[in-house]
């Protein structure tokens, strides 16, 4: 995995990366801890059976990432699935962290980029999916 850089442009498009390489690693397919059916409980030891990919971040991308997992709650959910972060939430979550102004501006740029890479992978799942049947 590539390091992101510490500031500009570039940061938010390799954050996107990495937010759509976890993104295509999870699924929303995944069953509630309330399922005790067969099924459910076999798609939960597959899952936890997976090999996780190490993902890296130099030091200057930490806080990016951090906030990237911070709005994770902050999902608006349709029938579909994933439509968008409720960015008001998002705010919230930045301005708790005590992120302001330019900063904030900045993270807030990283973060719609991972949201947007989420959701494309999301969209590219849901095609194979209804693709494969």
């Amino acid at each position: 995995m590539e390091p992101l850089p510490a500031r500009g442009g570039g940061a938010g498009k390799k954050l996107a990366r990495l937010a759509a390489r976890l993104a295509a690693q999870t699924s929303h397919d995944v069953p509630s801890d309330d399922d005790d059916s067969p099924e459910a409980r076999a798609v939960r030891a597959a899952l936890a059976s997976r090999p996780v990919d190490e993902e890296y971040l130099w030091p200057d991308n930490v806080a990016a990432w951090e906030c990237w997992m911070s709005v994770q709650t902050q999902w608006r959910i349709g029938m579909a699935g994933g439509t968008g972060l409720d960015y008001a939430g998002v705010q919230a979550a930045l301005r708790l962290r005590g992120i302001k102004g330019r900063q904030q501006r900045e993270m807030f740029e990283c973060i719609q980029a991972a949201e947007l890479a989420t959701l494309s992978e999301w969209a590219k799942q849901r095609k194979e999916k209804a693709r494969d049947g």
